[in-house]
């Protein structure tokens, strides 16, 4: 009960419910969680995803499990492995994206997660980047704009890289706004006023991958050796 307090406190970071008693503060994340579409908490050397079954998560090349934030974590080694959740895409809709991680090692700028080629950041789709003491979250819109409408939002990562923090993008495509939270501290950015379009590259058809960028391969020319834990979409 212990951890499922501490994930679901984490969890409400970057929705303003951190001021809450212990007991709604539970109930609240337990919603949370339930309405994910992919919850991963990678117990018991798995990478399963405990909630919708229709987002299968397959493991490109041997994924490893080590001592995680709460119990297990999934190590990522660039060029050796990394996660891939089938069927999720995020069209026009509203999303948020939390986990916390870990890294071990690193050059230029990684991709964390995404599901865009980060070659081009006006290409289609969305990515986290990993620069140090910085993380770089770049969306650009899908097909119908031909990536015309990039947006990047830096937000700063205190601490050492070996110290496990944790990361939430929250999305709200109604507003037009986004906010990246990185240990409960925001950096707002707003969707330019043409950002009618999806956040997918429709074209290609890339996968979310975790510990890559959409075309599984980036990270080949840039270092990432990354744990995560309770990864939620």
């Amino acid at each position: 009960m212990k951890k499922l307090s501490l994930i679901l406190a984490a969890l409400l970071v970057g929705t303003s419910l951190i001021f809450v008693p212990a007991a709604a503060t539970d109930a609240m994340g337990a919603d949370l969680l339930a309405s994910a579409d992919v919850y991963l908490d990678f117990e018991n050397e798995s990478y399963a995803n405990l909630n919708d079954q229709a987002y299968t998560v397959v493991s490109e090349g041997d994924t490893y499990f080590v001592d995680g934030r709460f119990g297990g974590a999934a190590n990522i080694f660039s060029g050796a492995n990394y996660l891939t959740v089938e069927n999720l895409t995020f069209g026009a809709d509203s999303y948020t994206i939390t986990a916390w991680f870990q890294v071990l090692s690193y050059s230029g700028d990684p991709a964390m997660f995404g599901n865009k080629d980060w070659s081009g950041g006006k290409n289609p789709g969305i990515v986290m980047a990993y620069k140090g003491n910085s993380a770089i979250f770049n969306s650009a819109l899908g097909a119908r704009d031909e990536g015309s409408a990039r947006l990047d939002v830096e937000a700063t990562i205190p601490g050492a890289s070996d110290e496990w923090k944790h990361l939430a993008v929250v999305v709200d495509r109604a507003t037009n706004t986004y906010t990246v939270y990185i240990n409960g501290q925001p950096k707002d950015g707003s969707i330019p006023e043409q950002g009618t379009g999806v956040h997918d590259d429709e074209v290609n058809g890339y996968p979310f991958n975790i510990g890559e960028d959409g075309t599984g391969i980036y990270n080949l020319g840039n270092e990432l050796v990354i744990n995560y834990d309770e990864f939620a979409v």
